[in-house]
């Protein structure tokens, strides 16, 4: 427990301190307001500061010196003193069984926390009950023991949950199938977006839904669950059959739940994605088809019909148009394009009629799979036609009629977009008629933009599960609590008043002073256009070079395997990798090596095998037994943030300068199978693969990392990074590219107290907000840029939604990415989104007048976005296996070895920091440097590591070849 003691004594306490003798008093003040602070005493009183004991004094008019040690009898009876004047006491045996059934009851059930961050909330719960705490060792027992027994009583209570029925499909799971268990059959990720890959992600749903499984997992924590899950993923079947019967179900159960969610999630992502894919394939037949002669000539012959009728126009403007057009073009002729035009309904209709053969001869047998399986819901009534329609569709999967019945009503007004209704409907010789395969294509469709937005969830999924979920489920209880996390008022009126009264000083700040900019300029185009003058460049620094130089110099040729180990020399993270299974046979230096190789093996991308390949007391069984118990994300994440903790308390404020709060965020694409679900096309790279987002501080710290699809919002990332970042100090500032902000990042960037601070690319056409209509005319100068007042009545109607979002982003009821899904263009008519919109369109708004008005905020965007460039180019230095591709179809996989290179550069990153500090502090640089050497200097340097290994050769040396004798030459 931490605290900062305040030496400050009310009447009573001075009354208590002066019944004690004159020579006890400093003594026993200084115990009494550190046990208040602390509720433990303070054991060696010579360890507060000499500053501390001589304010104390001179409070009691005593001298210093009396700050002396007691007998322990007097000690012993002033404590008991203390505790009984703050109603105190000390750890007893019940106190121990409170602290578990607290544990059990309230903490584990509700949250997923650290051993370390346990303990801490277990020191706060005892300071509140007044018991003093006990060592850290004990407390460390206690929280332990809680683990253990709350641990028994999930297993428990879904062991007696699960029917004899369940429990053998449970154990089934560990039966051969096809030459491997059904477990290792249903945890294989699907190998691509195809018909087989779909057919055998449906089968194992299937067969998992035919496991009937207890309630009591709703009440379990995410986090837990999945720690379970990935536990149980790390175990081979026949270890799994050798658990005790408890145990194994449980455990089994997890995975089964765990599975089931993400094999939904999958299946809805190959339904979003197939839907998205048929479209495409219409729009690309389309264009092929118009790149054909005929369509060429009836398109130019459409042409030639315009331009007679506009040339007849304006050369007869005042003549009666029946006696000026009709002779040139006839009636007749006009009204047939007319008519032709209505039938062909111009675009839509071409993509749809091509889009139609691909979906019914190829993709309705990709779609039917998943369709049979999910069951859609909605939280909005105005959805329950379109809820209806799906329903029609399921149940009329097998049917081969072009129609569907006349006795079935089919919803079509809040199903099927007005502008499709005329694909949908067909004039037959009965009647209007529903084409069934027409109407398939058209609601789904409809349907992909709102899973996207999941106003439309899937039962029993997670990452398109009921949005309500996804938000603090006690928020209209807790309501103040929240509003209090975030440090904001309750009421709206209160909360736009203040945006109102910043946004007008915003904009007449900068208006005042756009005139005297001599690098922006304002120009008078039609829609108005921001133009900001190039900054010529710096000249290099005068040291830099001469220092990196010394760097390379002293330290040629170091392994990268070395800078890893070294690291964990210093800063000990292999302790963060805890196995999965609660016994380990290995002795620890053998766990350190393995780990570290296993480390070095994905974080370079070149793979286990060949790290074994170079150690002959390491096998590349031994690496994957290794991989499989030790290499889990979370512990990889925890060593990143003891690395990236212990950097920052090493680095030398004299070179690096104060602690920075400021973060650089980008994403790089790297190259991955397109057999994973995960791997996307990159429209930007032009390439397949998958994004890896990250956070890195102004001195190449990277603090957070990010697996993402390229279909990713990197808005989304960028609020992920900055809530959960490894590391313990705030992140006040954010710089981003223009990829990585949106007018809902400014909206929760605000809420959530950090400012977003991106370089547009675009910033010619970016606009301005005003506080009301009539503003406009306030400030002249600014005129052709300002777009329209804000609707201010959106962000009030909605403030207390906004906060509730807000508040999930905050505690991680949700990833951002899943929120984020809520919020996008498809969603445009969300109250939420709207006030949102608004909300960012102040805040832009002020930050754009900041950022043209200050060249030096300018600068010091470019400067943070600059090195995390200089991050992203060091990543194919040392992820060069494999032609830098990463080849796995299981996204799991992919993090393990984003989190790996992620640990391999920031270890580069630990080491080159200590090389330059030593090389600066013992060459003499530092009285050299200035200041433009200072802010250049970072420890991205690669020069001097060989991330290959060595090759050594051998001229005496041969290879166990017999080599056949030569034929002379005739």
């Amino acid at each position: 427990m931490t605290g900062r003691v305040r030496w400050q004594y009310n009447e009573e306490q001075l009354a208590l301190v002066k019944t004690k003798q004159r020579r006890n008093q400093l003594y026993y003040a200084l115990q009494l307001k550190y046990y208040e602070t602390h509720l433990t005493f303070c054991s060696d009183i010579a360890r507060l500061s000499h500053r501390t004991v001589q304010k104390v004094a001179t409070l009691l008019s005593v001298k210093p010196q009396y700050c002396k040690a007691i007998s322990a009898k007097t000690g012993a009876s002033y404590r008991q003193e203390i505790r009984q004047f703050f109603a105190s006491q000390m750890l007893a045996l019940k106190h121990e069984g409170e602290i578990k059934q607290w544990l059990i009851d309230t903490v584990f059930p509700s949250e997923t926390l650290t051993l370390s961050q346990l303990k801490q909330k277990t020191l706060v719960f005892l300071k509140e009950q007044k018991i003093e705490p006990p060592s850290d060792l004990s407390l460390g027992r206690i929280v332990k023991s809680a683990q253990h027994q709350y641990e028994q009583c999930v297993f428990t209570c879904i062991d007696q949950g699960l029917t004899a029925e369940a429990k053998a499909y449970l154990d089934g799971l560990l039966l051969t199938k096809h030459e491997s268990s059904y477990f290792t059959w249903a945890k294989r990720w699907p190998g691509g977006l195809s018909l087989e890959s779909i057919l055998e992600e449906a089968e194992k749903l299937k067969f998992l839904k035919a496991i009937q499984l207890p309630d009591c997992f709703e009440t379990i924590p995410n986090k837990q669950q999945h720690r379970y899950y990935r536990d149980i993923c790390s175990k081979y079947p026949s270890v799994i059959k050798a658990m005790p019967d408890k145990h194994r179900h449980a455990f089994l159960a997890f995975f089964v739940y765990k599975r089931k969610q993400q094999l939904l999630d999958t299946l809805i992502d190959l339904l979003i994605r197939l839907i998205h894919k048929f479209v495409k394939a219409g729009e690309n037949k389309l264009k092929k088809d118009l790149s054909k002669v005929t369509e060429i000539k009836k398109s130019c012959n459409a042409k030639q019909l315009l331009n007679s009728l506009i040339t007849a126009l304006l050369k007869h403007e005042d003549e009666v148009i029946k006696d000026a057009i009709y002779p040139i073009i006839p009636k007749e002729t006009l009204e047939a394009a007319i008519k032709a035009d209505e039938n062909m309904n111009l675009y839509d209709t071409l993509v749809h009629e091509r889009a139609r053969r691909s979906f019914a001869h190829h993709y309705r047998r990709m779609l039917a799979p998943i369709l049979e399986l999910l069951q859609f819901n909605a939280n909005n009534m105005h959805y329950n036609e379109m809820l209806e329609g799906i329903k029609l569709i399921q149940t009329h999967l097998d049917s081969n009629c072009q129609y569907y019945p006349d006795n079935v009503d089919v919803p079509i007004d809040k199903v099927i977009k007005s502008t499709h209704h005329h694909l949908v409907i067909e004039n037959s010789k009965q009647d209007a008629r529903v084409n069934r395969l027409s109407y398939e294509m058209c609601l789904l469709r409809n349907l992909r933009s709102k899973l996207r937005t999941k106003e439309i969830w899937i039962d029993g999924a997670y990452q398109y599960r009921n949005p309500d979920k996804d938000l603090p489920q006690d928020f209209d209880e807790q309501r103040k609590q929240y509003y209090n996390i975030l440090n904001w008022p309750m009421d709206a009126k209160q909360f736009v008043k203040g945006l109102k009264r910043q946004l007008a000083k915003g904009l007449k700040h900068f208006n005042e002073n756009i005139c005297k900019n001599k690098h922006v300029t304002i120009l008078k185009k039609p829609a108005g256009h921001i133009k900001i003058s190039k900054k010529n460049a710096q000249p290099p620094p005068a040291y830099l070079e001469a220092i990196k130089q010394e760097v390379f110099n002293r330290w040629p040729n170091t392994s990268l395997l070395d800078v890893l180990k070294e690291t964990d020399q210093y800063v000990n993270f292999i302790q963060q990798f805890v196995p999965s299974g609660s016994k380990e046979g290995l002795t620890p230096n053998d766990i350190k090596t393995r780990v570290l190789l296993a480390i070095l093996g994905y974080g370079s991308n070149i793979g286990l095998k060949s790290v074994s390949v170079g150690n002959d007391h390491v096998s590349y069984q031994d690496l994957k037994y290794i991989k499989l118990r030790y290499l889990d994300p979370d512990n990889l994440r925890n060593a990143i943030r003891l690395v990236i903790n212990q950097l920052l308390s090493v680095r030398s404020p004299k070179i690096w300068g104060a602690c920075t709060t400021a973060l650089a965020s980008d994403s790089t694409l790297f190259q991955a199978w397109d057999q994973n679900l995960l791997s996307r096309w990159h429209p930007r790279y032009h390439k397949q693969g998958v994004m890896v987002y990250w956070h890195v501080d102004t001195k190449a710290i990277c603090v957070y990392s990010q697996l993402k699809s390229c279909a990713s919002s990197e808005v989304a990332s960028m609020i992920e990074g900055v809530l959960r970042h490894c590391t313990d100090m705030p992140v006040k500032k954010n710089y981003v590219d223009t990829h990585g902000a949106s007018e809902v990042g400014f909206a929760f960037s605000y809420i959530l107290h950090f400012e977003l601070l991106p370089r547009f690319n675009n910033i010619h056409n970016q606009k301005l907000f005003v506080v009301d209509k009539t503003d406009t005319k306030k400030y002249p100068y600014l005129a052709t840029i300002i777009s329209a007042p804000i609707k201010w009545q959106y962000i009030e109607a909605q403030y207390d939604q906004i906060i509730k979002y807000a508040a999930g982003l905050k505690l991680g009821t949700a990833d951002a990415e899943i929120i984020m899904k809520r919020f996008t263009r498809d969603n445009c008519q969300h109250p939420v989104y709207k006030a949102l919109c608004e909300l960012g369109r102040v805040i832009k708004t002020l930050f754009l007048c900041r950022y043209l008005e200050s060249e030096t905020l300018r600068c010091e965007i470019n400067e943070g976005l600059n090195v995390v460039e200089r991050w992203n180019g060091i990543n194919t230095f040392i992820f060069y296996g494999n032609s830098a591709i990463m080849r796995s179809q299981n996204p799991a996989q992919l993090q393990l070895s984003m989190l790996c290179l992620h640990l391999l550069q920031l270890s580069m990153v630990y080491i080159n920091t200590l090389m330059l500090q030593q090389v600066i502090e013992e060459s003499g640089w530092l009285a050299k440097m200035a200041l433009e050497d200072k802010r250049a200097i970072t420890p991205l340097l690669n020069e001097h590591i060989n991330p290959y290994g060595l090759f050594l050769l051998d001229l005496n040396t041969r290879l166990p070849i017999r080599h056949p004798p030569l034929r002379m030459a005739m």
